[in-house]
């Protein structure tokens, strides 16, 4: 009885080997199919359960190839059977921004059709409307801007869309975007209330509803500072406060004076990373991680800013801070990890990112 079952053991692992092994070839067929542009084989893998998000050693999924070469036809397939077309590769070159780069414009009108993020950053900061300015791609640019793409967004070196194109040697694209600045120019609307924190959504960090009254009573013992930009800040801390209410211009600025990346709040412990990650502003993030942020920091509570990002499943945030070295199984002090809280709120593309940084609880 006990050789029967192990045998039975041993047959169930080779079976699962097998159909591990098989879908891996499936995914690997996939995209070789989808550089060739072989519509046909594309199909048959699909209908075969290939693994429409798997990605090679650069990162790239089937779909990103696709858009790479071109292929709108498979393009369309992939998204239809509900590929991702936001997996962005080691380079956080996402499918958007290949066909952008290209000039592929039947690629880019499908993406965008299937809610591609347009506005998303490569690993320097660049968007779609960026690559297209950069390599001429006049139809793609036009199309960005149509779609909603903001001209006005910078690279990591402060470059936008429009510079990028002066400097690229396309100045008939630089002449189209200066054409398409006047609304971005106006002063932008004060930022809304920041919503509270609720345990099942997002791990607890210090409220901001005190700082926002600006009383005394709520202001830290000590006096309020300078800030990097020369003024007082109540405070305590402008870069925070600006990561917080998402002003990537001002975090910019603060940066670039010298402001403390590091800097938390005397009570909470919070940083401006944390509230970039739980904001889920990519853009910053990647700002602060650049100019040196420690993507391990805790708050009082023991909430680290991946921990932040997954609960509220900002993908690019938390693959970025990943790359950037973010331990995914520090515990916080009531003991939940940055995995507990992506399942505990359902975010099913955080998990596979996590587990693969090597979380295991």
């Amino acid at each position: 009885m006990g050789k029967i079952t192990f045998m039975k053991r041993i047959a169930l692992c080779v079976l699962l080997s097998l159909l591990s092994i098989s879908q891996i070839y499936a995914a690997s067929a996939l995209i070789e199919a989808a550089k060739k542009g072989d519509t046909q084989k594309v199909l048959a893998l699909i209908e075969g359960a290939a693994k429409l998000n798997d990605v090679d050693e650069t990162g790239r999924t089937a779909l990103i190839w696709a858009a790479d070469g071109g292929r709108a036809d498979i393009v369309n397939l992939l998204a239809e059977h509900k590929a991702d077309v936001n997996i962005r590769d080691q380079n956080g070159i996402s499918a958007l921004m290949t066909a952008a780069a290209g000039n592929h414009k039947a690629a880019l009108d499908v993406l965008l059709r299937a809610k591609s993020e347009i506005d998303a950053i490569d690993s320097n900061g660049r968007t779609a409307l960026m690559h297209a300015a950069m390599n001429g791609a006049t139809e793609c640019v036009m199309a960005l801007i149509d779609a909603g793409a903001r001209t006005s967004a910078t690279d990591y070196n402060g470059k936008n869309a429009e510079q990028i194109a002066e400097d690229s040697g396309k100045v008939e694209i630089a002449n189209l975007l200066k054409g398409h600045r006047p609304h971005e120019d106006t002063p932008a609307p004060p930022p809304a209330p920041v919503p509270k924190a609720t345990k099942e959504q997002e791990p607890e960090i210090t409220k901001p509803a005190k700082e926002e009254e600006n009383t005394q009573e709520s202001a830290p013992a000590a006096k309020p500072e300078k800030s990097a930009s020369g003024q007082i800040s109540k405070s305590g801390n402008d870069l925070m406060d600006a990561a917080r209410n998402g002003d990537v211009e001002k975090v910019r600025q603060l940066l670039l004076h010298g402001a403390n990346v590091n800097e938390s709040t005397p009570d909470g412990g919070d940083t401006a990373i944390t509230w970039a990650a739980l904001k889920g502003n990519t853009q910053i993030a990647q700002m602060l991680i650049v100019a040196g942020a420690d993507v391990n920091a805790k708050t009082a509570s023991g909430t680290t800013a991946l921990m932040a990002a997954s609960s509220k499943g900002f993908t690019d945030v938390v693959q970025g801070l990943i790359k950037a070295g973010a331990d995914p199984n520090l515990k916080r002090n009531d003991g939940m990890t940055a995995m507990m809280f992506a399942v505990k709120n359902k975010h099913e593309n955080i998990v596979p990112i996590l587990v693969k940084a090597g979380a295991t609880q």
